[in-house]
């Protein structure tokens, strides 16, 4: 299976050959909303569909409606790889982020490198790295591998998400604390680590503003917080040991 970083660019996808396969009483322009376009490239991309099967796919896919939906689509491209492939999935957890979706070089702040180690680790290796290098447990490698497939997070992203949750929550990952957020960063639509890092960031100081006055200073005493979360650290530069 190929990696996010076998290509520089963002996957194509031949949307030309799917409208002309559709049926006729099918209005492309309804069916093909610019949501479900970025969904069929990433499914198409995830389980290493050409365009003739993710095509058929989503032609099983359409609704009675004349429409598609999503979690339906994702649904249907899982169980035609797990179904071709003795009901694996795609080890996507052991990919990086994108090219594309990269900070390019040149920053040498210590919140760049930061943002660097993100993009270039894989979930897999991050989580491994954040439990002294222990093997995941099953229970953690499916909730990466739902936010990779399930909700459309990139790489670097679902590990800012992982070090989020594990510095705010004792070192657990709760599942519908995780989904929560993955959830909001869907809709939002964050695929790149400084995005992540910084709707962090004003979520959880959002989050600290609504508690009451007691709470507030119970939690903010004993509460830990990623150290990207420092903003002084745009403007420190790192030193040599540390580029070392």
């Amino acid at each position: 299976l190929k990696t996010w970083n076998d290509t520089y660019e963002k996957p194509n996808f031949d949307f030309d050959f799917l409208k002309a396969s559709l049926p006729q009483n099918i209005n492309p322009d309804k069916l093909l909303t610019k949501d479900i376009k970025e969904l069929i490239v990433n499914l198409s991309y995830i389980y290493d569909l050409d365009t003739l099967h993710m095509s058929g796919i989503v032609k099983s896919a359409i609704n009675e409606r004349g429409t598609i939906s999503a979690p339906e689509l994702r649904k249907m491209a899982r169980n035609y790889y797990q179904f071709d492939n003795h009901g694996l999935l795609p080890s996507i957890i052991d990919n990086s982020q994108p090219e594309y979706l990269r900070k390019p070089e040149g920053d040498n702040s210590k919140r760049a490198k930061m943002i660097y180690d993100f993009e270039t680790i894989s979930p897999y290796n991050f989580i491994k790295s954040r439990s002294n290098h222990a093997e995941p447990t099953k229970r953690d490698l499916k909730l990466i591998e739902d936010l990779i497939i399930d909700y459309g997070l990139k790489p670097g992203v679902v590990n800012v998400l992982i070090d989020y949750t594990l510095k705010t929550n004792d070192k657990k990952l709760n599942r519908s604390f995780v989904e929560t957020i993955a959830g909001q960063w869907q809709r939002l639509k964050i695929e790149t680590v400084e995005d992540a890092m910084k709707v962090a960031e004003k979520e959880h100081k959002k989050y600290k503003n609504k508690m009451p006055n007691k709470e507030k200073y119970v939690k903010l005493n004993n509460s830990k917080v990623p150290e990207w979360f420092d903003k002084s650290l745009e403007k420190t530069k790192t030193t040599k040991e540390e580029e070392e």
